[in-house]
């Protein structure tokens, strides 16, 4: 990324800031939207002041270093300050931020501990790259804020394989033990590092694996630890972490349609191309600016700032692959093993010139999952998708869980209801309330009409047709063609519907499998004597001949299994409520 592009960033982004910015708050003010989860669903979709994206903000003024600017960056910096919980040094809240000024921490039911890492972390950027311009009590209250931080995220002392808090976490308590001179907080913070890339390494990959959001959040505060901090040996123990997050990037990287190709483990869009600031920016930078993804008119544009102010040096391997104008017909397989008493998840990719396409072999259903998806570029150069979900409603759900096997375009997968949570995976239910309930796969043809045929008989649109086991799907586009044949469908009790494919739109259709629809009503997860789905896809570029899914197996549960997380999840849930 040269400096014309990153004064671009930097630009836009000051604009939307200078567009949401409320001058008697000294801060920004923005729509809910962008944190509508467990931690704010208790409020209401009025406009707030949000901390985070009002400190990003400053920081972007501080950084077009026009001193015009750098007045209201000072009054936002200590607006923000203000706000961070100080009252009593021995609570657990100690150091942490609000997600906005209207809700404090202190009535905050259940507080978001990441905020003290995220925010403390900006202030560092500004401490490390503006400090000697601001203040000298503003740049004290600064290193007051940061040093209450790291209290805040050492006693949470976080779960290492939580991978990009642990990490962003670590570079907090690095950087604020070398401005504060704390040798004991310096050891603990170089001794967490260590342990994180022995915890990494041994496990074989990240348990947030191949995330468009969090591997751009990890990679920034790995190469934030590279840029800022002194500790040579802290620069040592990173460079296994960066080498492996860069290479898990590059081994997805799908050139044809720039996307991350699947599985993700936590994703908040469909695709990377419509949120494309954060690890858009970084792979830019990365690629040497071989690649370059447009902001999002509209869209909030702040996860840009990462590439704007840490260095970004990769593997030369890893620059030439994010390089390369088109993708060599390869499958990556990582197996990784969080802990002893869990199986390996296997995560498969395959990459071709005509599509991609990822699964994993074992997750729960959380709404931030793709466990199954692909990618392929329409004829008009639109990027087009195939995703699995179990849905409870419209809103995916934590106990549909998915199992899989993939070699190379073929997959076999499974998917089964389990006793465990619904919305969040950190709320274990009894159950929920719905009228639907069941996996989904969905294809987005991205404005191309979708040809469609159910055992050899083409589906009109607008139609629902049944589907029986053994019957079989063909859906044929411009660049590639799909075949899905149902294999198991077994529910009890039994919805009064049955799995069908829905051709939704002329580009848009949903192939449905029921294991409940009827009256919205209160279900139980071990009301359901056994819930599950299973079939095979294999997807082919057009004229290609299907890969063969001989071979591949999936078993699914006999009966509504106890999820073994759920029990550790709640008690973690009840400790953070209590706080």
């Amino acid at each position: 990324m040269n400096e014309t592009r990153r004064r671009y960033y930097l630009h836009r982004m000051a604009d939307y800031g200078d567009r949401h910015f409320d001058p008697a708050a000294g801060m920004l003010l923005l729509p809910m939207s962008g944190y509508r989860n467990v931690h704010a669903e208790h409020l209401d979709d009025t406009p707030r002041h949000p901390v985070r994206e009002s400190l990003y903000y400053a920081l972007v003024l501080l950084e077009l270093a026009d001193r015009s600017l750098q007045g209201r960056a000072e009054v936002i910096i200590r607006r923000l300050i203000a706000l961070q919980e100080a009252s009593d040094p021995e609570a657990k809240t100690f150091g942490l931020w609000p997600y906005f000024l209207e809700d404090p921490v202190a009535k905050w039911s259940w507080p978001d501990f990441n905020w003290a890492d995220f925010n403390a972390m900006t202030l560092l950027f500004i401490w490390h790259r503006h400090g000697r311009r601001l203040s000298a009590s503003l740049a004290t209250e600064i290193e007051q804020a940061i040093a209450r931080a790291a209290i805040c995220i050492r006693r949470r002392n976080v779960d290492l394989n939580y991978t990009n808090i642990a990490i962003k976490g670590t570079f907090v308590t690095l950087s604020a033990a070398e401005i504060s001179g704390d040798a004991d907080l310096h050891r603990y913070a170089l001794d967490r590092l260590g342990r994180l890339r022995d915890t990494v390494l041994s496990a074989g990959g990240f348990v947030e694996y191949n995330s468009p959001t969090y591997a751009a959040i990890s990679l920034a505060g790995l190469h934030a630890i590279g840029t800022y901090v002194r500790d040579e040996r802290a620069r040592v123990l990173t460079e296994p972490l960066l080498e492996r997050f860069w290479r898990d990037v590059a081994e997805r990287f799908h050139p044809e349609t720039m996307e991350l190709a699947g599985p993700h483990a936590r994703a908040y869009t469909t695709r990377l191309g419509e949120a494309p600031e954060l690890l858009g920016s970084l792979i830019e930078k990365a690629s040497r600016g071989s690649v370059v993804y447009p902001l999002v008119e509209g869209r909030e544009p702040f996860g840009a700032l990462y590439a704007c102010v840490v260095n970004v040096d990769a593997p030369a391997d890893v620059v030439a692959a994010l390089s390369a104008r088109a993708s060599k017909p390869r499958q990556t397989v990582v197996r990784s093993q969080a802990r002893p008493t869990e199986a390996p998840r296997v995560q498969t990719t395959w990459l071709e010139p005509a599509f991609c396409l990822g699964s994993v072999s074992f997750q729960d259903g959380w709404e931030q999952r793709h466990n199954l998806i692909a990618y392929w570029k329409s004829k008009d150069g639109k990027i087009g998708s195939l995703t699995h979900r179990y849905l409870r409603d419209d809103r995916p759900c934590c106990s549909g869980y998915f199992v899989s096997e993939q070699r190379e375009g073929a997959v076999a997968a499974g998917a089964f209801l389990g006793a465990y949570a619904d919305h969040h995976v950190s709320i274990p239910t009894e159950g929920t309330t719905c009228a639907f309930l069941g996996p989904v796969i969905e294809l987005d043809a991205a404005g191309e009409k979708i040809d469609v045929c159910v055992d050899g008989c083409r589906v009109g649109l607008g139609e629902s047709v049944p589907v029986s086991v053994g019957g079989v799907v063909r859906l044929t586009l411009s660049a590639v063609t799909f075949e899905w044949s149902l294999m198991k469908h077994d529910v009890s009790p039994a919805p009064k519907s049955g799995p069908r494919v829905e051709s939704v739109s002329a580009d848009r259709l949903r192939i449905v499998l029921p294991h409940y629809e009827g009256m919205r009503r209160q279900l139980r997860w071990l009301d359901f004597e056994r819930a599950a789905s299973g079939y095979a896809l294999s997807l082919a570029a057009s004229g290609a001949a299907f890969p063969k899914a001989d071979g591949l197996d999936v078993v699914v549960p006999e009966t509504t299994p106890v999820s073994p997380i759920a029990t550790e999840t709640w008690a973690l849930h009840r400790e953070v409520a209590s706080v």
